[in-house]
């Protein structure tokens, strides 16, 4: 996810933020960083995922079948 595309996705859930000058209340900075955290680790988990199946692929298949199972 770029910085542009999780901007647009942070003003829609939260059209306030569109304003000049934005307050938030510390329940809502807390939600504004658990927000920003969960997709930052969800795209970690996808990384993470694309790479051992990129590391698994060049292993021959009964072994790459054995490590793919494991978590």
């Amino acid at each position: 996810m770029t910085k542009e595309e999780l901007w647009k996705y942070m003003l829609k859930t939260n059209p306030a933020l569109k304003g000049q000058r934005v307050s938030l209340a510390t329940a809502s900075l807390r939600k504004l960083f658990d927000l920003v955290w969960d997709i930052a680790t969800d795209a970690e988990r996808d990384v993470r995922a694309e790479t051992d199946s990129i590391k698994h692929a060049d292993l021959p298949p009964v072994l790459a079948k054995i490590f793919g199972g494991l978590k």
